[in-house]
């Protein structure tokens, strides 16, 4: 369901000038590694069951990049060799009518399944924005093949979701597996991804 596929590096200066550059707004920095952001894409997963057995939530997911990738027809991708990391997350807000703005908080959904009850666990998220997955990959060795490559998963944090489709701005600071942090902010117009 989750679609992946890109990837994210390369950093400019700011322009010191005119106070803060547009490309700060596409900056992101990875277990104190800088990337310049040059791509994000968003698909939409439609209303999912959360909370029991009926639709609670609206998924949309989100990918960033520093690649120059392009998205194909058929909802593949394509030109993504340049790219050096890929941070996708995925995000579940309230209600099945659409996706909703918001500051989505991590929090460990299965052991919460496991440690609430069914009235504690529908109390705590039916109303929440969720994040129900978020990962890095890294092209670590170079050689241009993300399929060999670890994902880190998130482990805490917020994400901060504001715009209007297609032009959103993800402003984060989360933490991934062995500590490592994610910090950033991409705005931009966000390619679509259908399938």
């Amino acid at each position: 369901m989750l679609l992946f596929g890109f990837l994210a590096v390369s950093c400019t200066d700011d322009d010191k000038d005119k106070g803060p550059s547009p490309e700060t707004s596409k900056q992101t920095e990875y277990n104190g590694a800088k990337y310049g952001i040059k791509k994000g894409f968003y698909q939409e997963g439609g209303p999912m069951e959360l909370i029991g057995d009926e639709e609670s939530h609206f998924n949309q997911n989100f990918f960033l990049t520093d690649g120059n990738v392009t998205l194909k027809d058929d909802g593949t991708f394509e030109n993504a060799a340049d790219a050096k990391i890929l941070f996708m997350t995925g995000l579940l807000s309230p209600g099945t009518t659409g996706f909703q703005n918001g500051v989505y908080e991590y929090s460990n959904i299965i052991q919460d399944e496991t440690n609430l009850s069914e009235a504690e666990f529908e109390a705590k998220y039916r109303n929440r924005n969720v994040m129900l997955l978020s990962f890095v990959l890294l092209d670590t060795d170079g050689d241009k093949n993300f399929e060999e490559e670890d994902a880190q998963t998130v482990t805490g944090g917020t994400l901060k979701v504001l715009g209007t489709k297609p032009n959103y701005t993800l402003e984060y600071d989360l933490t991934f597996t062995g500590g490592k942090t994610l910090k950033g902010k991409y705005s931009g117009s966000y390619q679509q991804v259908t399938d």
